[in-house]
């Protein structure tokens, strides 16, 4: 029972809205977020960087049995949801106001990027296994400073 339930409740599984979202709606985003032009000119080391740092994080979820028992862990889920609707939100506006002043802006510009630390945060509390929550959430936190440095870059470029 043990195994089901680990394989069942993970934070693989609060990743994946979050990835759905991503998927679902990449086609409504503005050119400048299409991947051709989001890593051009970006140094492959942040590339690189990134890519295995957003690797290890999202892989790392899917060991992470989530469990509500502790203050701890409700906070966690509490950060989850304010996190992902935030993120949402961030990603919305690009969307539907992408020439909007806030959109255009340095802090609206890269809000999809450094607002995911509050979702991935949730995720980290939400762990059953404390040794896990302090792995995850320090390797989280620099996948989201490469992340937030990759679209700052996208930034400087088009702005």
């Amino acid at each position: 029972m043990k195994f089901k339930r680990q394989y069942l409740l993970n934070g693989g599984l609060l990743l994946l809205i979050a990835m759905l979202w991503n998927i679902i709606f990449y086609a409504k985003l503005p050119e400048v977020f299409l991947i051709e032009n989001f890593t051009k000119n970006i140094p492959r080391i942040i590339l690189t960087f990134e890519s295995i740092f957003r690797y290890i994080t999202f892989t790392f979820t899917f060991f992470i049995v989530i469990e509500l028992k502790t203050r701890l862990q409700k906070a966690g889920l509490l950060i989850f949801i304010i996190g992902i609707i935030i993120y949402f939100s961030s990603w919305s506006i690009q969307m539907f106001a992408h020439e909007s002043m806030f959109a255009t802006s340095f802090i609206g510009f890269c809000a999809p990027a450094y607002t995911a630390i509050i979702w991935l945060l949730g995720i980290g509390l939400l762990s059953a296994n404390k040794y896990k929550r302090m792995i995850f959430i320090p390797v989280s936190l620099i996948f989201i400073m490469l992340h937030t440095v990759h679209i700052i870059i996208v930034y400087k470029q088009y702005f």
